[in-house]
């Protein structure tokens, strides 16, 4: 599951550190939680969403494919994707990347 989530060249603290979490939650926990995001539709939700909206998409996400983006553009279309080149966490493994994407993206709220 980790190179899923992290990569395979991921820094070994954050191996540690995911090795470690997922240690501490039952398969069964991991299995219900697994489930419940493979069953999950927000689409109602999401479309009644009012405010500007960013996606950031980690590149080299093996768990959620890069149409999962169109499906939201359908939904949302002035929603303003930023691709980060990482695996699924994304802000975990490009955190100071991840960061400014967002901090750009407030600022241009603002102007």
């Amino acid at each position: 599951m980790e190179p899923f989530l992290i990569g395979a060249q991921a820094p070994y603290e954050l191996r540690d550190e995911v090795r470690c979490t997922l240690r501490s939650v039952s398969p069964e926990v991991l299995a219900f939680r697994v489930r419940t995001v493979l069953t999950c539709n927000a689409t109602e939700e999401f479309a009644r969403i009012r405010v500007p909206t960013l996606y950031v998409q980690a590149e080299q996400d093996r768990l959620v494919s890069k149409s999962s983006f169109e499906e939201i553009q359908a939904l949302k279309p002035d929603v303003i994707l930023a691709v980060i080149g990482a695996p699924h966490f994304v802000l975990q493994r490009e955190p100071h990347n991840a960061a400014e994407v967002v901090t750009h993206f407030v600022a241009d709220l603002a102007s």
